[in-house]
């Protein structure tokens, strides 16, 4: 059992939404309602050559006995030492429900205390509403943005010290994407490269239609990818054009064994 002080500030603030600065700073700190939760922005102007940040995924859930699940991760978190989240999406179960975004955000402890980066995930968006409500709490993305037919507020391309990030809607036009993160990745001459996104390439249930962005992260060499959608633990071989490199796994000796340790398995 647990003790976690929420902080609500009210606010008259009919029509007023989240914007993005300019400068630098992604802020989405006020909402078309009369709450305002703190948040903090994201500094996009830093020449760090060493950071961490924080990846979390699919904290979807309906009710406030699951939303407690995750507020005790984030008791765990406490601790840590990081710059920022990046959550890879599906954040509630369902995507026009304000009373389940609340529960999140009631849940989330001292991670709203440092910018969080959300990528939209398939309860996120759905085709009627193109995440209006995730638009809404979660305003503008810092840097570049994809053009239409991508809901605006849903993409994003930035630096953040000696990196560079893309978050990808996987819910909108793929190709349009596809596009827009060839044009992003030439520009850049950061040492790192790191792609966030919500449904991977390669899932649980086998090759998905985002496998259409591996020529672009092969092109230009991107380091990282990290992904949800799928609620399980997986390993892969090496693969290159959609070709398996090598036999071996993508898992190291020292990580096989500490997961061993922890799944018995």
């Amino acid at each position: 059992m647990f003790k976690r002080q929420i902080d609500y500030r009210t606010a008259d603030i009919s029509e007023v939404g989240p914007r993005y600065s300019g400068n630098g700073e992604w802020t989405y700190a006020e909402f078309k309602r009369n709450k305002q939760i703190n948040t903090v922005p994201l500094d996009t102007d830093t020449d760090k050559s060493e950071f961490s940040f924080l990846h979390v995924s699919d904290t979807q859930a309906s009710t406030g006995s699951q939303f407690a699940e995750w507020g005790r991760l984030t008791v765990l978190l406490t601790d840590e030492n990081y710059d920022f989240t990046i959550h890879t999406g599906d954040i509630t179960d369902n995507n026009d429900n304000t009373a389940e975004m609340d529960m999140f955000y009631e849940n989330s402890g001292n991670i709203m205390d440092k910018p969080f980066i959300p990528a939209v995930g398939n309860h996120d968006q759905k085709s009627t509403t193109f995440a209006k409500l995730f638009r809404e709490y979660f305003g503008n993305t810092p840097g570049s943005q994809a053009p239409a037919p991508i809901p605006e507020g849903t993409t994003a391309s930035f630096d953040y010290g000696n990196a560079h990030f893309v978050i990808l809607n996987t819910e909108s036009d793929l190709e349009t994407q596809k596009q827009w993160l060839d044009e992003e990745l030439s520009k850049t001459d950061k040492k790192w490269k790191i792609v966030a996104m919500h449904r991977s390439p390669y899932g649980a249930m086998g090759i998905n239609d985002t496998v259409i962005f591996t020529p672009i992260f092969d092109k230009y060499h991107v380091d990282l990818v990290i992904h949800g959608h799928d609620h399980l633990y997986l390993r892969s071989i090496p693969l290159y054009n959609g070709k398996k490199t090598r036999e071996e796994r993508y898992i190291s000796k020292a990580a096989q064994a500490a997961l061993s340790r922890k799944t018995g398995l």
